[in-house]
């Protein structure tokens, strides 16, 4: 069994072909993806989980990569505290997201 742990699935390089990468990926033993949902940075911190919610085997991030933390603004960080609280996230992809914080 293969893992991807670190994956960048939502950048827009892979809008022509992201089916056929991931067809791919588990044409050759991937079997699960992580998904980390860092985005293009703040502003976009549940990218991860939009396709943790479209494939079973793709589990989502979501935070602010340290390189980016500058970036982020208050609304940014509120996200990632309802996100948390509220339990938002696991609504979204029940067991599927696995890490909330700096990436």
């Amino acid at each position: 069994m293969f893992v991807d742990s670190h994956a960048h699935l939502e950048m827009e390089q892979f809008n022509t072909d992201r089916e056929q990468m991931l067809a791919r990926a588990r044409d050759t033993g991937v079997e699960t993806i992580v998904a980390i949902g860092s985005g293009t940075g703040p502003g976009s911190l549940d990218c991860g989980i939009a396709l943790a919610e479209e494939y079973e085997f793709i589990y989502a991030t979501i935070g602010i990569h340290p390189h980016e933390a500058n970036l982020a603004t208050d609304a940014d960080l509120e996200e990632l505290g309802e996100a948390h609280a509220t339990g938002a996230i696991e609504r979204r992809r029940l067991p599927g997201t696995i890490v909330l914080g700096g990436l």
